[in-house]
């Protein structure tokens, strides 16, 4: 598996703007993206596309999340739409982690954390441009146990509001995904009912939720295929939009 770069050779070491557009995105693998790289289609508007590494913003590209395990994902399909809209650069900041159950990203103040390098990313990027809003995919991992589906939801609004809070922006729109596929018989599982049922009703301010649940996935009916995770980034761009423009 080779990594897939969507910049042109003549900007690949550009200095990025100062004011982008930037966006926030994490949870677990399928946000990070496992789905093939080869075969990905060609961005339309790949020059104002950037992410975010070791303190700076370099142009973007495949895979967009720093996982060890990262592949295709929905960052740069979810940039690319946007950018029709916004005509604006974007900034991407995947800090995504494959295999995280949701109390692994309680907020706490302890800079390796999973919330906590997240935010020090999220903080540190803010030199560059606007944080503007927030994408958060998890739960696969917390479709198993009905004790953590059941405080999923308490949980991730407890996280994401206490996100808003550290960085200074009450009124951050925020994404909430419902997860995709699950593997065999989870739809007749409790858990899994649980979850499901938990993300679609989630009761954040400003925010919106965008379901994962139809979109095609791998044979492992965990992770979503290539098609899913371009599909995903749409979605994504255009729930973001309408909370952007609610915002204003």
């Amino acid at each position: 598996m080779t990594a897939v770069s969507f910049s042109p050779l003549s900007r690949a070491w550009a200095a990025p703007l100062a004011n982008l557009d930037i966006f926030l995105l994490f949870g677990q693998s399928n946000m990070s993206g496992r789905a093939e790289l080869d075969g990905a289609p060609a961005l339309v508007h790949s020059d104002h596309l950037w992410m975010f590494r070791n303190g700076s913003f370099v142009p973007a590209r495949e895979p967009v999340s720093d996982d060890p395990e990262a592949a295709f994902g929905p960052s740069l399909t979810f940039a690319d739409a946007l950018f029709h809209d916004t005509q604006r650069p974007i900034g991407l900041i995947n800090c995504a982690r494959g295999g995280t159950k949701i109390v692994q990203w309680a907020p706490d103040d302890d800079p390796g954390s999973l919330y906590g390098t997240c935010l020090g990313q999220a903080k540190q990027a803010r030199t560059f441009g606007r944080l503007r809003g927030a994408i958060f995919y998890q739960g696969e991992y917390d479709s198993w146990n009905l004790d953590d589906a059941a405080g999923w939801s308490a949980r991730a609004t407890r996280m994401l509001q206490r996100l808003r809070t550290d960085l200074n922006a009450p009124f951050l729109p925020i994404i909430v995904t419902q997860i995709g596929p699950n593997p065999p018989d989870s739809e007749t599982a409790s858990p899994a009912r649980v979850l499901l049922a938990a993300q679609e009703a989630i009761a954040l301010p400003h925010a919106a939720v965008v379901s994962a649940r139809d979109l095609p996935f791998q044979s492992d009916r965990l992770h979503l295929n290539q098609q899913g995770q371009i599909a995903l980034g749409g979605r994504y761009a255009k729930a973001m939009w309408r909370l952007m423009q609610a915002a204003r």
